[in-house]
């Protein structure tokens, strides 16, 4: 091998473990967040659940289509934060699968949100995002169920999400007041989760799956 091809080869290879180099690197920097996938209320309680939660404040990614990976890049690269912000996201089919319920690592540690903008509210609330513009756009129905049965179960798991039963509540669904959006955080000014997620009727749909199963007598022979 002539003394040019030798060190064109060598080049090459510097080249090669340089490019090897930045690549671990970048991995290092960021690689997948750790997520799992809710099918069933048993799959919240695996981590069980060691903080003082007092609300969940429901938020809208305000994209057409996302991902948990997509969402925890732009935390980071673009935010600074530590990872995705939010504990849960919920499909619209584009990007994640519809209704989907995504677990992101901050609830499998119970670990403090990043979504309020508020620090009371990131270290009491449980951030849910909806993939998807709801001010643009109406969310599909199976996510706001998915949306609405994910609440009722958080409720089951952290009772202090609910009030005192000693205090009187006009309506059914008022007893749900911690059921916010990201817009009802004191001191913000955002119209999020968009005007088009109706958090009384995903209140109402909540205390509908809360409500004990009725009880119906038999008729005396």
């Amino acid at each position: 091998m002539s003394r040019r091809r030798l060190a064109i080869a060598v080049v090459a290879v510097v080249l090669l473990v340089a490019a090897l180099g930045l690549g671990a690197l970048a991995w290092q920097r960021w690689s997948p967040p750790r997520s799992r996938l809710i099918l069933a209320d048993s799959d919240l309680a695996l981590t069980g659940v060691s903080r003082p939660w007092r609300w969940i404040v429901v938020h809208h990614s305000a994209t057409v289509s996302d991902t948990v990976d997509a969402m925890d890049r732009e935390h980071r690269n673009k935010r600074g934060w530590d990872g995705i912000g939010y504990h849960f996201v919920i499909g619209n089919g584009k990007g994640q699968p519809l209704g989907e319920i995504r677990a992101t690592w901050r609830w499998l540690d119970q670990r403090e949100g990043a979504h309020a903008g508020i620090a009371d509210y990131n270290q009491a609330g449980i951030g849910i995002c909806l993939v998807g513009d709801c001010e643009r756009n109406a969310p599909p129905s199976q996510q706001i169920e998915r949306l609405a049965w994910l609440c009722a179960n958080l409720i089951r798991l952290q009772p202090g999400l609910l009030p005192r039963p000693a205090v009187r509540l006009p309506q059914p669904e008022d007893h749900l007041a911690a059921i916010i959006g990201h817009r009802d955080v004191p001191g913000k000014a955002t119209k999020c989760p968009g005007v088009h997620c109706d958090l009384r009727a995903l209140r109402c749909r909540v205390a509908e799956l809360l409500a004990p199963p009725a009880v119906t007598s038999a008729t005396p022979p």
